[in-house]
């Protein structure tokens, strides 16, 4: 069992003191064997915003899922997976971390359907009352965690996400960071890396930037502080605007789009746009001729 499961069995995820919030409550946790077809992804995994729908965490292309499969039917299933039982569909099980280890799992179903081995997957369950308590503040902690213990090479707006969701769990229960340290400050310790660098991956996300532009930064096609510190500042209908624009100008083929904003959307010409809305005022155009 891992440092990791032994927190969360103990439902420590934040802190090794004692809190009086669900994060501290002991969790009823047991390990089983349940049906593939019993096994669903957490309800909380994608976000909608504006019509446009995310996943906290993307799953794995079919090439690396096969490799994970492959592993699984040589090594078996090394750790568990974590499940709760639904209170949305009841009879299913949530996934909280391993959805991409039960994908492979059906995929090893599918290839053997002779071998009842295969029809199950080890899980350890969690209790739905307290997972679910304050919003799901647990089980979206356990829900971050985990993934980002086990994944590797996220893309900037996973990370996003993912601290976003890390960040009003905390909320939820009023729990603060280890050492009173401010969430960007123990991620940006937990990462290695700036308290800036984490505050501009945080503007990477649906509330911020439409969906086009997102993946721009996850393909490292648009740089990062460019979009967190203007871009993502511009509202939401002229960014698509500038998408719109930049696609016109590319006669419809939005692969040359995204090249043709990569070059224009530097920090002068964002500076200029942001300016020149501001001086507008609420309700003000941005036209073809504008930009």
């Amino acid at each position: 069992q891992t440092a990791l499961e032994n927190q969360i069995a103990s439902g420590l995820l934040f802190s090794n003191q004692p809190a009086t919030s669900v994060t501290s409550t002991s969790i009823t946790s047991g390990i089983t064997d349940i049906n593939l077809d019993d096994i669903i992804p957490y309800h909380r995994e994608k976000i909608v915003y504006a019509e446009e729908e995310f996943t906290i965490f993307y799953d794995y292309s079919s090439e690396k899922l096969q490799q994970l499969a492959e592993n699984i039917e040589e090594n078996g299933l090394i750790e568990p997976i974590i499940v709760f039982p639904s209170l949305i569909q009841p009879g299913k099980y949530e996934t909280l971390a391993g959805k991409q280890r039960t994908n492979a799992a059906r995929i090893n179903k599918t290839q053997h359907p002779e071998d009842p081995k295969w029809s199950k997957i080890k899980s350890r369950v969690l209790d739905a009352q307290e997972v679910s308590a304050d919003d799901y503040a647990y089980g979206d902690t356990v829900y971050v965690s985990t993934n980002l213990e086990r994944r590797d090479q996220l893309k900037i707006s996973e990370l996003a996400m993912a601290y976003e969701m890390e960040f009003q769990a905390r909320k939820h229960v009023g729990k603060k960071s280890e050492n009173n340290l401010g969430v960007n400050e123990e991620i940006a310790q937990r990462m290695n890396k700036s308290i800036n660098y984490v505050r501009n991956i945080r503007r990477i996300q649906p509330q911020f930037l439409i969906k086009e532009l997102i993946e721009m930064v996850d393909d490292e096609q648009l740089n990062l502080s460019i979009a967190a510190l203007f871009i993502s500042y511009i509202p939401h209908n002229y960014q698509r605007i500038i998408v719109h624009w930049a696609c016109k100008r590319a006669d419809g083929d939005r692969s040359r789009a995204k090249a043709y904003l990569a070059k224009k959307l530097n920090r002068a010409n964002c500076k200029s746009i942001k300016s020149l809305l501001e001086s507008r005022g609420e309700g003000g155009e941005l036209t073809d001729a504008d930009l």
